[in-house]
């Protein structure tokens, strides 16, 4: 397995979702002990169906226990109360679900999700292999929205971070560089494995918690003296060039190459024969004949420059007059680089072939959801209540993607922000108030006849309160 800081793809053929993987992601503890709830009660509290309450529930293999209800007189079902909060947060997801459209590209899945786009991307083609439909007027995949649900589930399905540390945070805790932490990891039989962390939802790996066990063994024991040995930072002021440079040519061409050894302040460093110093120099003396890149531009540039694949690029070239010439990246490298203006050029030809306006005052997504201030799913939902539509308009990347009227996200602000809880409470501010359970809560709001509305809490939920009058009704209907 590739040790690998970067998001990692988790698709098990059955995403069956343990109960613990899903309640991690809601922060509680499966192990922690709750009053009991019916259904029913779970019903009442949220405002279902009873029927609609049960699904989930059989979804996550709930075990149940059977009591005896001493004023029903009858055996009923009872769940553990943290449920309540399980279902709650998968009524929502329901209710925001249904306001996706029904077919979606790689970037709304993805953002949908929370995951990265490249994660995304790679998961739905696997899952939708050949899907390609026509969007904006140009070739574009689009994706049921069913494979929001699918990818949720992928997520869930993958165990929590809980202890298990990633690659840096080893390389933290022995005070190393990262290839020695992974060399020494090599040398045992810890495997490092794909995990979900809780806060956001995405995967990376994860290394087993006996992993500093076995590197503070690593870090007792002694190697051999460097002697004319060099590490890499010792050859970059040897041969007057970057670490970063150095360190990209011994992964590139000299990886064997290197052996643990002591250097002269005691720590063991990954150390280099001469002989990789001396191949390293006569490199340096072939390229130095040629100019550095300076304002000019590789293709991997230009691609991430533009937003566009390096076939795309080389395609449009075709059809304009570029100059290119052999260079020096910022790197050392030789690579071929294309003059000042050709990504001029290549915008205003794209602008030609597929008519895009200049983003202007729209604004993506992502800048929306910062200004606006809510979750994705909120916003999403007001864009379909307001009718905000995406247009297709080139970002400051000369990139064509989404971009909506500013006017109209100022407008969903300001709405927003009347949204704000203020002085009305939520259910567990009562509960906090009152001293009293859920059950008993809920139970008198509903006697009193107490109408909520739905407001931003502090943590950005968007959830039933009540004013502040209901505290003193409920007392006086309790006297």
């Amino acid at each position: 397995m590739e040790h690998t800081e970067s998001e990692q793809s988790s698709r098990p053929e059955n995403t069956k979702i343990p109960l613990e993987f899903r309640l991690a992601h809601l922060g509680i503890d499966i192990a922690s002990v709750y009053p009991k709830v019916t259904a029913q009660q779970i019903a009442d509290t949220l405002g279902v169906d009873s029927n609609l309450v049960r699904r989930p529930l059989k979804k996550y293999d709930i075990e149940t226990e059977t009591l005896f209800h001493d004023r029903l007189q009858t055996y009923h079902e009872y769940y553990p109360q943290y449920i309540l909060e399980l279902i709650r947060e998968e009524k929502d997801w329901r209710e925001w679900y249904l306001t996706l459209p029904e077919r979606m590209n790689t970037r709304q899945v993805a953002e949908a999700v929370g995951r990265s786009y490249g994660w995304t991307m790679k998961t739905l083609a696997e899952m939708y292999p050949g899907v390609r439909q026509q969007e904006h007027g140009h070739r574009s995949r689009l994706y049921p929205k069913s494979s929001v649900k699918k990818l949720r589930d992928i997520t869930f399905a993958t165990p929590p971070d809980e202890n298990w540390p990633t690659l840096p945070r080893l390389v933290e805790f022995t005070g190393r560089d990262r290839e020695w932490v992974l060399n020494r990891i090599s040398q045992t039989t810890i495997q490092p494995e794909v995990r979900r962390q809780v806060i956001t939802g995405r995967e990376f790996l994860y290394y087993p918690p006996d992993s500093f066990d076995a590197l503070k063994e690593a870090m007792e024991q002694r190697a051999g003296f460097g002697g004319d040995w060099l590490t890499a930072s010792a050859i970059g002021r040897t041969l007057g060039r970057s670490d970063k440079w150095i360190k990209k040519r011994l992964e590139e061409t000299f990886s064997d190459e290197g052996e643990t050894r002591i250097d002269d302040m005691g720590v063991e460093r990954t150390h280099y024969p001469p002989s990789t110093v001396n191949a390293l120099r006569d490199e340096i003396a072939e390229t130095e004949t040629y100019e550095q890149a300076g304002d000019w531009a590789t293709i991997s540039t230009l691609e991430r420059n533009m937003g566009m694949h390096a076939v795309t690029l080389a395609k449009l070239m075709q059809q304009i007059e570029v100059e290119s010439e052999t260079r020096l990246d910022l790197k050392g490298r030789l690579k071929e680089h294309f003059s000042p203006s050709t990504q001029e050029l290549l915008a205003a030809k794209v602008l030609e072939i597929y008519g895009y306006p200049e983003a202007g005052d729209w604004v993506t997504f992502s800048k929306a959801q910062k200004i606006i201030g809510r979750s994705a799913g909120w916003i999403h939902q007001q864009f379909q209540e307001h009718s905000v539509v995406p247009e297709t308009r080139l970002d400051s990347s000369r990139r064509p993607g989404d971009h909506y009227d500013i006017a109209a996200i100022r407008m969903i602000k300001e709405y927003a922000d009347t949204l704000d809880a203020g002085s009305m409470l939520s259910v567990n501010d009562i509960i906090d108030i009152t001293k009293r359970s859920r059950t008993w809560v809920v139970s008198q709001l509903k006697s009193i006849g107490a109408q909520p509305e739905r407001r931003f809490n502090a943590r950005g939920h968007f959830v039933d309160h009540y004013h502040e009058a209901v505290i003193d009704e409920m007392k006086k209907a309790t006297r």
